[in-house]
């Protein structure tokens, strides 16, 4: 006879033993790579998976500013296993991703596109960073750029320069809310590796040794958007990402959002970056940069072997929105998520997303009512 007081122990040892089963099977699923695009109508037993996750992540912000707070929490979840660790270790990318909105309600379609991640990377934690937790974090960890931060015309420049922030702090991998997984993410970064030729457009340093490394894509042929920032993955600490608010920094607040913080700002930083790697002792002379750049500023650094890559265009974006196609586009009559795949060829070429360009910006540094409105609606 099971007594009362024996009762919550039991209970609580099945529900582990269950949740350890589940994260076990679909971590199978991830280590095999398949392929699992997000139908437009999630089938219940995923939904239940979506509310699983969505529950075990849902950690205050508050909870993720402070490191030492953080990796107590990862130490006490029971879905966070020993191999999430092992890979880590062998990547050099921690199980984080980071996504960011004005606020905690997403528009139906940003919703669905960022349940696709956390779906194809069910023992990855999730955060959803506001305009309020992106202005804490530069408080309590960037106080030399918070002036430059707050006297940012918009918030779309905010949110810009905090992915650089949230990579530096914590590492981890970055996804715009348009952007679409199509496949688990940790597979590229193991095979990328062991593959340069095959996976990257170019390198600095060597990725397949550096304990620290940073990733970004390559779109389209060429040009000052080549280099998004819709998608970016790293180690914790890697410098890569205090060039872009050095940047940010040293540059007048009234240029365009891609000059100062988007794709433009990250592509002069990955070639400032990228130019002193090219020189003798090139990983000494990135920390040496950043000493002038920031003098008592730059604390905590861990002295580590770093390196870089840029992802060819066809595994982070096979879709460019400098050459669009129709079915890709938001806004386009044609839109369409299964046939801008198919158009794509995304299974074939081993794409592991595709970004659909919402442009919910506008110049002024707010969001366009009507981009927002067609997210927010179900069709």
């Amino acid at each position: 006879m099971i007594s009362r007081e024996q009762r919550p122990l039991i209970l609580g040892t099945a529900i582990i033993l269950i949740t350890i089963f589940i994260s076990y099977r679909y971590y199978d699923r991830l280590d095999r790579g398949g392929y699992y695009p997000i139908d437009d109508e999630a089938d219940e037993e995923r939904r239940q998976q979506l509310d699983r996750i969505d529950r075990r992540t849902q950690q205050t912000q508050a909870l993720l500013l402070n490191r030492d707070e953080c990796i107590g929490v990862v130490k006490n979840e029971t879905e966070f296993l020993a191999v999430d660790l092992l890979d880590e270790a062998k990547t050099g990318i921690p199980h984080i991703i980071h996504q960011s909105w004005k606020t905690r309600e997403l528009p139906f379609k940003f919703e669905k596109w960022s349940a696709s991640w956390r779906l194809n990377n069910m023992n990855w934690r999730w955060v959803l960073w506001t305009n309020e937790d992106n202005m804490a974090l530069c408080q309590r960890h960037f106080p030399w750029f918070l002036k430059k931060y707050t006297s940012m015309k918009g918030e779309i420049y905010r949110a810009d320069l905090a992915r650089n922030m949230y990579l530096y702090i914590y590492g981890g991998m970055y996804a715009d809310l348009d952007q679409e997984s199509l496949r688990p993410i940790q597979p590229i970064f193991s095979k990328a590796k062991t593959d340069i030729s095959r996976y990257f457009d170019r390198t600095s340093g060597d990725v397949a040794t550096a304990k620290s490394v940073a990733y970004v894509g390559t779109m389209g042929e060429g040009g000052i958007h080549s280099i998004p920032n819709a998608w970016m993955a790293s180690s914790p600490e890697h410098p890569i990402w205090l060039f872009p608010l050095i940047e940010a920094n040293n540059r007048r607040s009234s240029a365009a959002p891609e000059e100062i913080s988007g794709p433009i700002a990250l592509l002069r930083s990955y070639e400032r970056y990228e130019e002193l790697m090219k020189k003798e002792n090139g990983e000494d002379l990135v920390w040496q940069y950043l000493q002038d750049e920031l003098g008592e500023d730059l604390k905590g650094m861990r002295r580590v072997r770093h390196a870089s890559g840029v992802f060819r265009s066809q595994y982070i974006y096979p879709h460019a929105w400098t050459n669009s196609v129709p079915t890709c586009s938001v806004g386009n009559a044609n839109f369409n998520t299964k046939s801008c795949h198919a158009d794509l060829k995304v299974e074939e070429r081993e794409s592991y997303a595709v970004t659909y360009w919402s442009h919910s910006w506008s110049y002024d540094g707010g969001h366009r009512d009507d981009r927002v409105d067609f997210l927010k609606n179900k069709n």
